[in-house]
Parts: structure tokens; C-alpha cells; sequence
């Protein structure tokens, strides 16, 4: 279930999430952000990334990586 997809440097990344199960989603960046993630739908969650590289969003109690973003500068 590993999506990709890019985004750019201090620009704005949002998450739309839908999901069966109560979790937290753990983006592994630079800063790294924690979103708690409810069974249901309609979740939005907006963060940034300031340095360029690949990043993996997973849920953590699952240890599923759902998306890794490539950040470009």
C-alpha cells in the first residue's frame, strides 16, 4: 500500500486519510510530525517538510508505510 509522490521544500503537503482503524500517522522528516488518525473518514492533515529527500509516512502501530514523499528543493 506504499503510494508516492512528490512535493517541494517548505511548501505546504496535506494528507487526506481514511481509515478503519484508530492509529497514529508518522511522518519521518526533518521536523517529523505525529497526526492521530481516527477509524473514519474525511481526516485532513497539513505539515511541511524543510530539507529535500525521501520521506515515508507510516502508521505507526501498523508499521505500514502508506506514502513516501519524494521532497524536492
Amino acid at each position: 500500500m506504499n503510494a508516492e509522490t512528490q512535493a517541494v521544500a517548505g511548501q505546504p503537503i496535506v494528507l487526506q486519510v481514511i481509515s478503519d482503524a484508530v492509529d497514529s500517522l508518522h511522518v519521518h522528516s526533518v521536523p517529523e510530525h505525529v497526526f492521530d488518525v481516527a477509524a473514519t473518514s474525511g481526516q485532513r492533515f497539513e505539515f511541511t517538510v524543510d530539507i529535500p529527500g525521501r520521506v515515508a509516512v507510516e502508521l505507526h502501530d501498523l508499521h505500514v508505510t502508506v506514502v513516501t514523499i519524494e521532497v524536492r528543493p
